[in-house]
């Protein structure tokens, strides 16, 4: 209980600090004017994810804030209709913090339970500093509170067996993608590998572990159609019917991926523009990022790396290199902790200690999780806000293992 209250001290003086003291904020995306249009919208008319308009008239926020997650905007405007209180920039900062520590409370609440506490403690005191570092407005604040999250969500999956233990699983890795899909993907990606690996790795092949493997199959696949639900119920209540796309729409990004920031044969860019121009050329019935467009553009995807998939094996192969330095020297420490655990691994075998996958499988998730982080540098863009939860969890991972590995009388998660 002192381990657990000492961690939430930390994590209580990082938001302390970031709330009171420190006036960092980093810039934001013209995406929050729309999320603070909307809250004050719903703060006067009682009508979610929509916008007013001059004519007393409301628009699915999709119209002109396009293909976002919705999570920002629908907390957002809770807030604003309970407390009526006028939605600013700085409700949306505070509201980020509010969630980074929620999502680094329950991650260190989870590794004690697992009797990782030097873990625990660990992860307290980078979630102290990094409830802030990104500190701002926009969702790139959120990145690592919401990767803890779902970390937490990989951990519960696989320690504990209740059924409260699974309505846990789906809250988290719903929560998740709603803030932010592409994170929520990588996640629900990992849980469904996960899944599949309990049985055989932690060598629990009963009926009810079976049934419990699928269920948690079953209910990833569910919690990654929960992004478009709150507008689909919109519409159902308002009537309403965006042209644009309910959720993220990850197609778009991909296409740009395949060549942004590396000259190819396809001259692609990452500039939405190109992508918008291009498709208007080819499909010019079909709306910018209405569900028809991320369709097209998905399928020109596929086109493009069919039709030459050594290019784009050479595109990916130089942003796996940019990727990999971009993180500001994380990327780095990322790397240092996997060669440490490679280290603690051959140092176990060697003096024949506490390691082996089935005890250390929920740190080994972990890294698969923050392996993720990369591969959206890889696929899509190779920038710091995007890639820095994956340097951070294999961080945690590897000390993860090392108390394992050290400290023997620690339970296995």
């Amino acid at each position: 209980m002192k381990r657990a209250l000492f961690c939430a001290l930390l994590l209580a003086l990082g938001w302390l600090y970031w709330t009171f003291i420190s006036a960092t904020s980093q810039p934001a995306y013209p995406r929050t004017v729309y999320w603070i249009r909307a809250a004050e919208c719903a703060r006067a008319t009682g009508k979610y994810l929509v916008v007013c308009d001059a004519s007393d008239g409301v628009r699915p926020i999709e119209d002109v804030s396009l293909a976002d997650d919705r999570g920002h905007t629908l907390l957002l405007s809770l807030y604003a209709r309970l407390t009526n209180t006028a939605p600013t920039e700085s409700s949306l900062r505070n509201l980020n913090l509010a969630i980074s520590l929620f999502g680094f409370l329950v991650f260190v609440c989870v590794l004690i339970r697992a009797e990782l506490w030097r873990s625990a403690i660990f992860a307290a005191a980078l979630g102290s500093y990094w409830l802030g570092a990104r500190g701002g407005p926009d969702v790139d604040a959120v990145y690592m509170g919401i990767a803890a999250m779902s970390a937490s969500a990989l951990l519960i999956s696989i320690r504990e067996k209740s059924l409260w233990s699974l309505v846990a699983v789906f809250f988290l890795l719903t929560f998740t993608a709603l803030i932010r899909e592409p994170v929520g993907l990588g996640a629900a990606a990992a849980l469904f590998i996960s899944a599949i690996a309990q049985p055989f790795v932690l060598k629990s092949r009963g009926r009810k572990d079976l049934w419990r493997a699928a269920l948690l199959i079953v209910i990833v696949l569910a919690a990654m159609k929960v992004p478009s639900l709150p507008t689909r119920i919109r519409d159902a209540q308002l009537g309403t019917h965006a042209t644009g796309t309910a959720a993220h729409g990850l197609s778009h990004n991909l296409f740009l991926g395949l060549g942004g920031f590396v000259e190819n044969k396809w001259g692609i860019v990452w500039d939405d523009a190109f992508a918008e121009h291009l498709m208007m050329k080819l499909h010019p019935e079909i709306a910018y990022c209405s569900d028809a467009y991320f369709s097209a553009i998905g399928k020109l995807y596929w086109s493009y790396v069919k039709e030459d998939p050594a290019e784009a094996l050479r595109v990916y192969m130089v942003k796996t290199v940019r990727t990999f330095s971009s993180a500001e020297g994380l990327a780095w420490s990322g790397f240092i902790s996997l060669g440490l655990m490679v280290a603690i691994f051959i140092f176990a075998r060697h003096r024949k200690l506490n390691w082996s996958l089935q005890t250390n499988f929920g740190a080994m998730a972990t890294v698969l999780f923050a392996f993720s982080f990369f591969a959206q540098g890889i696929l899509t863009h190779p920038a710091w806000n995007y890639i820095h939860p994956g340097p951070i969890l294999l961080m945690i991972a590897c000390a993860m293992i090392s108390e394992r590995v050290l400290f023997p009388s620690t339970k296995a998660s």
